[in-house]
């Protein structure tokens, strides 16, 4: 829809004329999409929401009169909201995904057994829980797990689909699989040059 058209529908859904609302909507939304779904690590998923989202926000801002024209376009003000919006659902994901991760990790000390508690005979397969976990944590090596490596195979250890940890990361399905595969190769390596051999899963 040309500039002037769309400016026409602005000044009349200021006015309070719903179809003009309407189809300013209409004549925006494709726009707003396409933004997000070039947007960097915004996963599919969410760019109907986030497209939503920008739309009633710079809509509330043009019905309650708070929209200047004269300080930019309606469509770089919406370019500027979308633009937010990104920011913060960038923000939140971070967020989000520190919090996912400590709850998939855990307290590192907390789940594992007193050593003195350990029935006779079992010391073996305690001492290769703590030498995993140790690999599994260990950071500053060039053979460590990456903290998206890390994500992955606890996520995966925790019963978390790969769509779902792709979702969670902003990362294509394909490069998830190669996360985990990339997280078991070094642990496998790790366990091995601390004396253990990790056997490789029919299934990862």
């Amino acid at each position: 829809m040309k500039a002037r058209t769309v400016d026409t529908l602005v000044r009349r859904a200021a006015e309070g004329d719903g179809e003009a609302l309407r189809d300013l909507h209409r004549a925006v939304m494709p726009a707003v999409t396409a933004f997000f779904r070039r947007a960097n690590r915004v996963p599919a998923s969410a760019v109907e929401e986030l497209a939503n989202q920008t739309v009633a926000e710079a809509f509330q801002v043009l019905t309650k009169g708070r929209y200047d024209e004269r300080q930019a376009s309606f469509t770089t003000f919406l370019h500027g909201v979308a633009y937010n919006i990104r920011l913060r659902y960038a923000r939140s994901r971070a967020a989000a995904r520190e919090v996912a991760f400590s709850e998939l990790s855990g307290d590192r000390s907390a789940a594992l057994p007193d050593p003195a508690a350990v029935p006779t005979g079992e010391e073996d397969a305690l001492d290769e829980i703590l030498v995993m976990r140790d690999c599994l944590f260990a950071n500053g090596g060039p053979a460590d797990l990456t903290p998206d490596e890390r994500y992955v195979v606890i996520g995966r250890a925790n019963g978390e689909t790969y769509q779902a940890l792709a979702d969670r990361l902003g990362r294509s399905l394909d490069t998830v699989h190669r996360l985990n595969l990339h997280a078991l190769d070094k642990l496998r390596e790790g366990m091995k040059s601390r004396g253990f051999h990790a056997r490789r899963p029919k299934n990862t």
